[in-house]
Formats: structure tokens, sequence, C-alpha cells
């Protein structure tokens, strides 16, 4: 009853319109079931119900059937809102919201976790640094074994003294 009385107030205000537009007004009311009622003004449809509005991306959120909002698209939707919070990532496969980067901890696939996560590993993106590494003598000054204190500095042989090709 409540969708007739909805099609019925159309009609009646669609009429009011149509005496000025010369634009032809056709309502059609489905019977529910799978397929929601459509309302269709001068060649439009209009939407009845929110999965009408759905453009199945779940990382711009779930739009809505709202004709009578302001920001409202020329069939009644209007855009949802980003599913997740701030400083949580929208993952579309598997329409989820991630916290950080803790989902994948080792991320480079080293067996070191990354700090962010608990673990130990300085550089998560890198699998040649981690606390594992042996430390290189390099001119770049990369920090491979996630020990600030021996950068570029290293002791192959044990002995406590920074190998001499190193200085």
């Amino acid at each position: 009853m409540n969708r007739h009385f909805f099609a019925a107030a159309l009609v009646l205000a669609s009429f009011a319109g149509a005496a000025v537009a010369q634009d032809p007004v056709r309502v059609r009311v489905g019977s529910g079931g799978d397929k929601a009622p459509v309302v269709r003004i001068a060649g439009q449809d209009i939407c009845t119900r929110d999965s009408q509005c759905s453009d199945g991306v779940f990382c711009n959120g779930a739009e809505r059937c709202a004709p009578q909002a302001a920001n409202a698209d020329r069939r009644g939707c209007v855009a949802g809102s980003p599913p997740c919070r701030q400083g949580e990532t929208c993952v579309e496969q598997g329409d989820r919201c991630r916290v950080g980067v803790c989902d994948v901890p080792d991320a480079d696939g080293d067996g070191h976790a990354a700090i962010a996560c608990g673990g130990d590993d300085c550089d998560d993106t890198d699998p040649n640094r981690n606390p594992g590494r042996t430390e290189i003598c390099d001119a770049q000054g990369i920090d491979e074994d996630c020990d600030t204190s021996t950068v570029g500095d290293r002791d192959d042989d044990g002995d406590g003294f920074i190998d001499a090709m190193c200085r």
C-alpha cells in the first residue's frame, strides 16, 4: 500500500509539472519480488531501493536510494561514504578495511616481520635488509643488518674489529 501511495503522489506531482513541461509522465510500479519497483518519469528510471544504486565497488561506499536528497543523481541515487576509517586501507579484493601493514607482517618475504608489526625488519620492502643479513661495506651506506651502529662496518672474521677494507 505504501508503494501505491508513493506512486500516486508522484503521478499527481508529475501532472502538475506536466502542464508546463512537454515530457510524458508514466509511472510503473512492480509487484516487488526479485525486481524492485521502478518509477519512470519523463523517460528516467528513479530508484526505489538501495540495491538499484549499487555500483559494485566496495571502497567508495554503499550507494543509497534517496531521490529527495539534494545531492541525488538523475536516478535518485546518492553516493556512498568510504567504508574505512582514518588509518585503515581499503582492500577491494575481499571487501574489507585493513589496519596498517600488519595484515602482511612480512611483506618482503625474508622471514622477518616489519617493526610496525612487532618484528625486527627495519625495511620490510627490501628482502636484502633484515637482522639476519651480513653488513656490507658499500659506498651507499645501506644498513643491510638493521643495526644502525654497524652501517658500512663489517666484521666477517668475528675478531671484534672492523674489516680493514671497510675503512
